[in-house]
């Protein structure tokens, strides 16, 4: 891994849990940073908050946190940052029902407009992301949320992979980041293990917003992606 890292992903897919575990891996200092996405496609990325994990010292690793960028645009930053580009993935069916869920909870009410539009982008951005994991184009680490939930050796994976030590540390932990989880906020911090968050898409189920929203290509996708037992009309 490089001392510059773009993790990338779309909103309530685990992002934050998945980057102070990568944090709590390094034997380096790591710097969690909040930079523009039109400074980081500049080359120049403008670090407008950091949070910095204090480890053993040496020279600190950067890691731009981005819910708002394309794999294309991931590239040309990985190439002009000349960063490790990650790429962090969620089954779409609970993403979503953390989305909405996530809406209610700030705003009170699911369907006002300007939100629906906001998450039908996403979803298209969440296809984007499943065509390059499925078929990549160019270098990056993918991070399947649910399997890294789950799976110690999955885990264990990307850290030989990141070039990092595995210790697993962080990982029980719920990120402040985002307001913690859309279902539980930081409840379950300390025991991450605990939360239900590969079962969210159950709360809405029949409800007609969601299944409206997802076509059949991202059912197709998904199931492509994970092991999840739910597809298509058998959601339920």
């Amino acid at each position: 891994m490089k001392d510059k890292v773009l993790l990338s992903s779309i909103k309530r897919s685990g992002h934050h849990a998945i980057a102070n575990w990568i944090c709590n891996q390094s034997s380096r200092e790591c710097r969690r940073i909040s930079a523009g996405k039109r400074s980081l496609m500049d080359g120049c990325p403008v670090e407008n908050g950091v949070v910095v994990f204090k480890n053993n010292g040496g020279k600190p690793i950067k890691i731009y946190d981005q819910e708002e960028i394309t794999p294309e645009e991931i590239e040309v930053v990985s190439q002009k940052v000349d960063c490790t580009a990650i790429i962090v993935i969620r089954d779409i069916y609970n993403m979503l029902a953390s989305m909405l869920r996530w809406e209610k909870e700030r705003n009170g009410i699911i369907g006002r407009h300007e939100s629906i539009r906001s998450t039908k982008i996403r979803l298209d951005r969440w296809v984007n992301f499943a065509d390059e994991v499925l078929s990549p184009t160019f270098n990056h680490t993918d991070i399947l949320f649910n399997k890294w939930f789950t799976d110690d050796a999955y885990r264990e994976s990307i850290c030989l992979e990141l070039g990092l030590e595995f210790t697993d540390k962080g990982k029980q932990a719920v990120a402040g980041h985002g307001g913690g989880s859309s279902f539980d906020r930081r409840e379950f911090n300390g025991k991450a293990d605990q939360m239900d968050v590969l079962n969210r898409y159950k709360s809405y189920a029949d409800d007609p917003l969601f299944n409206s929203l997802i076509s059949e290509e991202m059912h197709e996708k998904c199931h492509a992606l994970f092991d999840v037992p739910f597809f298509g009309s058998d959601i339920k």
